[in-house]
């Protein structure tokens, strides 16, 4: 969820924010297969539950392509809008070239 109108959170929240990216493209991003597999065998901060600590010293570090065209943000927009995370997670593997190979492993392992 991306928050633009000012509201308080009154419980504890994770926030994201970026001067150099469009949220809505991290989004996207961290949503992926390929972010997950990344993070659950790569970097490995699991917790209880099955989620992913995420601190910013570790997603400092994270490999995020931050110069897309247009094109490519205008789609990652309308498959959010429509909550298309099939195709995100294409087009994401798309935006860091992985072959048929990468895909299919990633989409075939247990995470």
């Amino acid at each position: 969820m991306i928050e633009d109108k000012g509201f308080f959170y009154n419980n504890a929240a994770n926030i994201l924010t970026s001067e150099s990216i469009d949220l809505e493209y991290l989004i996207a991003f961290l949503n992926s297969k390929l972010f997950e597999w990344y993070f659950k065998k790569i970097v490995f901060i699991e917790v209880e539950g099955g989620g992913i600590q995420m601190f910013n010293t570790v997603m400092e570090r994270v490999p995020i392509i931050k110069n897309l065209t247009n094109e490519a943000e205008n789609k990652i927009k309308k498959m959010l809008q429509k909550e298309d995370y099939q195709e995100i997670d294409k087009l994401v593997s798309e935006i860091y070239k992985l072959d048929i190979n990468e895909m299919e492993f990633i989409e075939i392992l247990k995470i």
